[in-house]
């Protein structure tokens, strides 16, 4: 994606952008307990991002497939 010089339209960035931060995640131990907790921060991100869900979608689309 870098290598392609592209203007980007903006996502806009919300207020409240999810209620697990990396730092709840690093503070579990490794293994499932951590993997799970991983789970939860990426749907806790992709929840507080909903606005901009087909956006990410359609750029993610154009270049990771």
């Amino acid at each position: 994606m870098a290598k392609q010089k592209k203007d980007w339209q903006r996502i806009t960035l919300p207020t409240n952008r999810g209620t697990i931060i990396v730092a709840d995640v690093v503070l579990v131990n490794e293994g499932i307990e951590r993997d799970m907790k991983i789970k939860e921060w990426c749907a806790s991100v992709w929840n507080a991002y909903a606005d901009n869900r087909i956006l990410i979608q359609t750029i993610s689309d154009e270049f990771l497939l």
